[in-house]
Parts: C-alpha cells; structure tokens; sequence
C-alpha cells in the first residue's frame, strides 16, 4: 500500500479513535468534561470532512488546544 493511501486511511479513522477515548467503553480517565466536549467536537468535524492527512488533523488540533 502506498504511504499517501495508508495515512489517508488512517486520518479518517482518528476520529473515531478520538470519539472512543472520550465516550467509548474504556474512556480516557483523564479527560475532564471540558477536555471531553473539544475532543467531540473536533472529531466530529472531521467526520463530516475528513482531513486529507495527519499533519491536517495535528494542525487542526495543534489550533482547537490553542483557542
């Protein structure tokens, strides 16, 4: 598989990944509720438009946390 596919592949999983750690059936005991709501948010961004990389969902991110 070429690396642009297998990344491409793996930005539209993360969200799903993030909705998980936040909601899933083994949540991340660390988040707050606040931590909770912008990772929801966020994820389901990029659900309805999926990031073309990783990089795009690490900046996309890198400006959530900044905000």
């Amino acid at each position: 598989e070429p690396v642009e596919a297998l990344e491409r592949r793996a930005a539209r999983l993360l969200p799903g990944l993030f909705l998980a750690r936040a909601d899933g059936k083994s949540p991340a005991e660390y988040l707050t509720e606040a931590d909770k709501a912008r990772v929801r948010k966020a994820a389901r961004g990029w659900l309805l438009d999926p990031p073309p990389s990783l990089s795009a969902i690490r900046g996309a991110w890198e400006k959530e946390l900044a905000a």
